[in-house]
């Protein structure tokens, strides 16, 4: 491990705590596949672990932008709008892949749920 990141709110009643998720960074990119195949949907806490490619924000937001890349909220979502949100996403996947042919991920941190 590289960098530990953990996330912490801060404002409001829940000031101090932490936001229920953290960023990891390694050494290689392979280590970190490793570590997705490896914990992702194992518990922990009695908690299920999300573990998957965090992917850098897009700095300034064009409508084409919009209609392609899901923003990502720090507020708990309906069921319906969860939902939503993880088509998008998994769209985004999708066309990513589609961009990258040659089957290679794109480097980056972790994002540990």
């Amino acid at each position: 491990v590289k960098l530990f990141d953990f996330l912490f709110h801060k404002s409001g009643p829940m000031e101090g705590q932490p936001r229920g998720y953290c960023f990891v960074n390694f050494h290689t990119k392979e280590e970190a596949g490793r570590v997705i195949h490896c914990l992702n949907g194992k518990l922990a806490l009695s908690k299920k672990l999300v573990v998957h490619w965090a992917h850098a924000q897009v700095k300034s937001l064009s409508p084409s932008l919009l209609l392609s890349h899901p923003l990502t909220l720090s507020f708990p979502l309906s069921p319906i709008q969860s939902r939503s949100a993880t088509i998008c996403a998994m769209e985004a996947k999708l066309q990513m892949m589609e961009e990258n042919p040659d089957g290679e991920e794109i480097p980056g941190p972790l994002s540990l749920h």
